[in-house]
């Protein structure tokens, strides 16, 4: 029950696991909660880097978060994660367990962020985009705003910019074209 589970949440970190029986869905409140848990032997501290032989970043209790994942089956999903704690002996620091599935400090997973940008590709607004996917038009276009600094880099457009409108072909319904060029290189 667990595995299929997961298969069907799109969860393919082997650190989650899943309590039997913990799938509760309330389709008046149309919410699908999941209970699950997430332990690994960390590898180093993230703080200071030590790798963990002899013991020494030790596991030091639980800590309990939330997030949301896709739609499944017109429910809304929210994942209640267990997480393992840890505290570093050498420099006293303290670190949650992570997962790719949600990055760090946030509360909706990667697969949401991305269901936001395929959503983004239609003609529809923030505010539709948002009442599909159970959340605010501020936040979709905070994610649309996050993914256009990595996507769309700055320092590659021309200094200067020349434009026009040209008559493409004689044939076409509204047979305007835009053409752009560079103004100092005089490059389509």
């Amino acid at each position: 029950m667990t595995n299929d589970t997961k298969l069907l949440l799109g969860i393919e970190d082997n650190h989650i696991k899943i309590y039997p029986h913990s799938v509760n869905q309330n389709p008046q409140t149309g919410v699908m909660e999941v209970n699950a848990l997430l332990s690994y032997r960390p590898k180093a501290c993230p703080n200071c880097g030590i790798k963990n032989c002899n013991h020494k970043i030790i596991k030091y209790g639980w800590r309990s978060t939330s997030f949301k994942m896709p739609r499944t089956c017109e429910l809304d999903v929210i994942i209640k994660l267990k997480r393992r704690f840890f505290k570093c002996k050498e420099c006293g620091s303290c670190f949650l367990a992570q997962t790719n599935l949600v990055s760090k400090n946030c509360t909706f997973s990667n697969n949401t962020k991305l269901a936001f940008l395929e959503k983004l590709k239609d003609r529809v607004s923030l505010t539709h985009i948002a009442k599909e996917l159970s959340t605010t038009a501020t936040y979709v276009n905070s994610i649309l705003q996050s993914t256009e600094e990595t996507v769309w880099d700055n320092k590659s457009l021309p200094t200067v910019i020349n434009m026009d409108e040209i008559k493409s072909t004689k044939h076409a319904k509204g047979s305007m074209s835009f053409v752009y060029m560079d103004g100092t290189t005089h490059k389509f």
